[in-house]
C-alpha cells in the first residue's frame, strides 16, 4: 500500500494555520509580547545514538505576537544532514525545545522516483509531564529498505515537520518470558 504523507501534513497545516491565526488574535490583545521560542528543534535518539532532525514544513508564531507565519511548500523528501541508527522493534525517544501536544513518526523509503514511500507510521506517546520527551517502539517487521524517519509535531500553536535519515541495525530481541513454577 502507498501513502502519501504531503497530504495528511498539509491538511494538518491548514488546521494548524488556522489555529495560529485565532491564538494570536487572542495574544494580539495582550500587551506583552511572548518570548521567541525554539519551534525548528528536533532531537531523534535511537539507543546512545542522537541526532538534530532537518526541519521541513512549520507554521510558528510571530516574535511579537500579533499572527503567525509558514514556511512556503517545501520538497520531500528533505535533504537531512544526519542520520541515526535505528533497530526495528527498538524504542527511539524524541525531544523537543517547547511542549508538543501530538507527535505522529513515520519511516519511510525513497523510491526510483525520489518520492516517500511510507513503510510504517503511527504516534509516539509522551514520556513527561512537560510534553518535550516522547518514544515510540518501531515495528519489529521494519522494512531493511527504510530510508528515513519523518515526525509531524503539533503545538498548541505552532506546526513542524522534520525527518532524519536511518540506517537499520539488529532487531530487537523480545524480552523473555518469565516461568512460573507451580508447587
Amino acid at each position: 500500500m502507498r501513502l502519501d504523507g504531503r497530504r495528511a501534513r498539509m491538511a494538518l497545516a491548514g488546521g494548524v494555520g488556522a489555529t495560529l491565526t485565532l491564538t494570536s488574535l487572542a495574544l494580539a490583545q495582550n500587551t506583552a509580547a511572548p518570548a521567541a521560542q525554539d519551534y525548528r528543534t528536533l532531537i531523534v535518539q535511537s539507543s546512545t545514538q542522537k541526532a538534530p532532525a532537518t526541519v521541513g514544513y512549520n507554521c510558528v508564531p510571530k516574535a511579537d505576537g500579533t499572527g503567525g507565519e509558514c514556511t512556503p511548500e517545501v520538497k520531500y523528501p528533505l535533504k537531512f544532514a544526519n542520520t541515526v541508527t535505528v533497530r526495528p522493534n527498538g524504542d527511539v525517544t524524541v525531544l523537543t525545545k517547547v511542549p508538543a501536544t501530538y507527535i505522529r513518526w513515520r519511516a519511510a523509503r525513497i523510491d526510483g522516483k525520489g518520492e516517500e514511500v511510507i513503510t510504517a507510521l503511527g504516534e509516539a506517546k509522551r514520556v513527561t509531564k512537560t510534553g518535550k520527551r516522547w518514544r515510540f517502539t518501531l515495528p519489529k517487521r521494519l522494512n531493511r529498505s527504510t530510508d528515513l524517519l519523518g515526525f509531524d509535531v503539533q503545538h498548541v500553536n505552532a506546526y513542524a515537520s522534520f525527518e532524519i535519515g536511518t540506517k537499520i541495525g539488529k532487531t530487537v530481541p523480545d524480552p523473555p518470558e518469565k516461568k512460573t513454577s507451580s508447587k
